[in-house]
């Protein structure tokens, strides 16, 4: 459930604005994910929309100006110029999601 200001978000209109969106995949939702919710996303303007594979090891980054990226090495997103980007390296990170590390 997406919180804003501490508060549970009850409708859409209460979020203003998301600047990302990030699903991990199930074999239950992986055709609503790529297909259905990717497409919301993008007419809603949401400038990134990120769909994690732990199975794959992949992220694939979405953006509404139908860009693409499949993602296996590093991941870095960057919102605000005026603030420092945050990088996972996804090597570590799916090591750690497979209790690896």
């Amino acid at each position: 459930m997406p919180f804003v200001n501490d508060a549970p978000v009850r409708v859409w209109t209460e979020v203003g604005r998301l600047l990302l969106t990030v699903e991990v995949l199930s074999p239950s939702t992986e055709r609503t994910d790529r297909g259905r919710k990717r497409r919301v996303y993008k007419e809603k303007g949401v400038p990134e929309y990120w769909v994690i594979d732990t199975n794959a090891r992949t992220v694939e980054r979405y953006r509404p100006d139908d860009s693409f990226d499949m993602l296996t090495e590093s991941l870095e997103w960057r919102p605000d110029p005026d603030v420092p980007a945050l990088v996972i390296e996804l090597p570590t990170y799916f090591d750690r999601v497979h209790g690896i590390a």
